[in-house]
């Protein structure tokens, strides 16, 4: 092979894992919605067949008065019917016929028919628990499945008298014998009882089952709210357990020991501080869950709830106390991300459909709440299936499901209306960003220029959420973002930052304000750039060698701003941030930058060259978005003080410079 075949085959494999490794995300989560769809329409397929059938009307069904076998002497030729009024869903008609047997005892058949089959299984429930309440016998009735034969003992007027009761279900109809009787003639009086039943069951139509009883409202609302309290935390806490999976995953943690300072380079690690930053944001993040999670779960006044919810937006902003250099970035301090002059309209409209979203994907959570507390009471059997009453009741394929795969569905969707939130937020910002002319015309500050090479823009960085500005990017699900939104969030307090937009590129992606130039003009543009930004910041571990990137480098000296110029190293693996800081230095061999560096570049955040000419490197044992900012704020105020003319840190000499690292939170 050629050494162009081999460096277009490198190329290639080099663009799949960059595709490969930024849909990684959307790639797992399509398979798992995929096997869930399958499993969904499997758990369907193979629901038991269920009769819906529904017969005639009771009245219609009912034993005719004339019963020669049994000598039954009717009590009136005709049957009384009623039809009570209530709820239409709820709502049964029924049928009684009465008969008096040779010994002076009363046979009522009553034959109730139930527009709900899941109703008519409650009926069946009540009369059984009307006999446990009063101590009935209960056995099983002869030849009706799922019958109950039910024997009361109790005194009337002194006088012993029983009472037989057999009850039975068949579709939608709930079939009631009752014989009053005394001791002296109990066994005849069941038996007859028992042979009205038998003969009036076989009248019936249906498939007999056994009774149900609905949860309580009132008691199934309240453990939904502590359920939904439950996945809400179980959602966050899997969201980030996974983000910190990938994270770790990807191998960025140093490897190297910790450097000690050197004639030309002095080092300064920023982990502790960030460590503590990012545990006080994490902290933030986790009470406003909390506290969302409280308001539900907690037996309190729904006005004590409404003001947990209410104080949760308290937290939503950092303070001056999290802010990782000198000046304020959060809450009213950082730049309006929507509303700006372009695209006003189409941005405010997906700004407010994704707030829609975040607040609907919150609220159906309550559907998966409420099944999981419906699946520990009888209207779910054995294997997660509803109750055949329950699937009885309409053709709604969501009957069909078995509840866990339900349950899975329901937490799919909320995550699915979670995430689409931040995607439409994202949207909105992109449709609103300003170009970098009309950026700089709304910022008059001298802009920060941003120089990389176009094959870097997709690395990606695990951000905290808390440090976004709205709450629908704070709650939402993502958890990673494109690392030049990082560099832009942090610097943006310095001035606007600007960068060229990539030529192949359809839209401008987040992140810096991007500038369009003519192939023939952008090397003038670019000189003239940096001859008046107030910062350079270059991306210091190239995937390639290019002629674009060689050529500013050696601008940046030719034109004496390397002491306005700070060298930021992407959070890329260990293993590829030493062959792509090499290449760095291979290529901005003017620099002069210690070739001693190389030993701890998976620890190196970013480098400035001081006013002394001494490298002062930042690092990290981690590469997070708050070692980032801390070694960015330090920088930054670094070069502007030098670019000012002002010693750094305010007057303290370089090597103090940078305690702003190591202040406390």
């Amino acid at each position: 092979m050629t050494h162009d075949g081999q460096r277009t085959t490198s190329t290639v494999r080099s663009a799949i894992v960059r595709i490969a490794t930024r849909y990684a995300g959307l790639l797992a989560a399509a398979v798992v919605l995929a096997a869930l769809a399958v499993a969904t329409v499997s758990g369907m397929r193979s629901a038991p067949d269920v009769d819906r059938s529904s017969g005639p009307d009771p009245a219609t069904v009912l034993l005719p008065a004339d019963l020669p076998p049994l000598r039954l002497l009717p009590r009136q030729p005709e049957p009384v019917v009623r039809e009570p009024e209530a709820d239409p869903d709820e709502r049964c008609e029924e049928a009684l016929r009465a008969w008096v047997n040779e010994n002076d005892n009363t046979v009522v058949v009553r034959v109730q028919q139930c527009r709900s089959f899941e109703w008519a299984a409650y009926q069946q429930a009540l009369v059984l628990d009307d006999g446990r309440r009063i101590h009935a016998d209960l056995t099983a009735a002869a030849d009706i499945p799922f019958g109950v034969e039910m024997v009361t003992r109790q005194a009337v007027n002194d006088v012993p008298a029983s009472a037989v009761v057999v009850v039975a279900r068949r579709g939608n109809y709930v079939l009631q014998t009752t014989t009053l009787s005394d001791e002296a003639h109990l066994a005849e009086d069941v038996a007859v009882n028992r042979a009205v039943a038998q003969q009036q069951w076989s009248r019936l139509v249906g498939q007999p089952g056994t009774g149900v009883h609905p949860p309580v409202s009132g008691t199934l609302l309240a453990r939904t709210g502590q359920t939904l309290a439950l996945l809400l935390l179980g959602l966050y806490a899997a969201t980030n357990l996974v983000g910190w999976a990938r994270n770790a995953a990807r191998g960025t943690r140093a490897v190297s020991g910790t450097p000690v300072d050197s004639p030309r380079v002095r080092w300064h690690d920023v982990s502790g501080r960030s460590a503590r930053l990012a545990a006080a944001a994490r902290g933030r993040f986790w009470l406003i869950v909390l506290l969302m999670a409280a308001s539900q779960a907690l037996p309190l006044p729904t006005p004590a709830k409404a003001a947990l919810l209410g104080v949760a937006p308290l937290f939503y902003s950092l303070g001056r106390r999290h802010t990782p250099g000198e000046r304020e970035l959060w809450g009213r301090h950082a730049p309006s991300q929507v509303r700006t002059e372009r695209n006003r309209a189409t941005a405010m409209a997906w700004f407010v459909l994704s707030g829609a979203l975040l607040v609907l994907g919150l609220l159906s959570l309550l559907a998966p709440a409420m099944l999981l507390q419906v699946g520990s009471t009888e209207e779910v059997g054995p294997g997660g299936r509803w109750h055949p009453t329950v699937m009885a009741d309409g053709p709604h394929g969501w009957r069909l499901v078995p509840v866990h795969l339900l349950v899975a569905d329901l937490l799919a969707v909320s995550v699915i209306l979670l995430w689409a939130s931040g995607f439409l937020y994202r949207l909105a910002r992109r449709r609103s960003a300003l170009d970098a002319p009309r950026k700089l015309e709304a910022d008059t500050r001298a802009p920060i220029i941003f120089l990389r090479n176009f094959s870097d823009d997709e690395g990606t960085i695990r951000t905290s959420p808390m440090t976004r500005k709205a709450a629908v990017d704070k709650l939402g699900l993502i958890q990673f973002e494109r690392f030049e939104e990082i560099l832009v969030r942090y610097l943006s307090v310095y001035g606007p930052v600007i960068a060229v937009n990539n030529p192949n590129s359809r839209r401008a992606p987040l992140g810096a304000a991007r500038e369009s130039l003519a192939h023939d003009d952008w090397q003038k543009a670019i000189g003239e750039r940096i001859d008046s930004c107030t910062m350079i910041v270059v991306a210091a571990a190239p995937e390639a060698d290019t002629p674009g990137l060689r050529w500013e480098l050696e601008q940046i000296v030719e034109r004496g701003a390397l002491a306005r110029t700070v060298l930021v190293v992407p959070p890329y693996p260990a293993s590829q941030v030493v062959p792509r800081w090499r290449r760095f230095l291979t290529m901005g061999t003017r620099f002069d930058v210690p070739d001693s560096t190389t030993e701890y570049a998976d620890r190196i955040l970013l480098l400035t060259n001081g006013h002394d000419g001494v490298w002062d490197s930042y690092h990290g044992r981690q590469r997070t978005d708050w070692a980032y900012a801390v070694a960015l704020a330090a920088a930054a105020e670094g070069v502007i003080a030098r670019s000012s003319g002002q010693p750094p840190g305010g007057g303290r000499d370089g090597a103090e410079q940078v305690d702003i690292a190591d202040r406390e939170v």
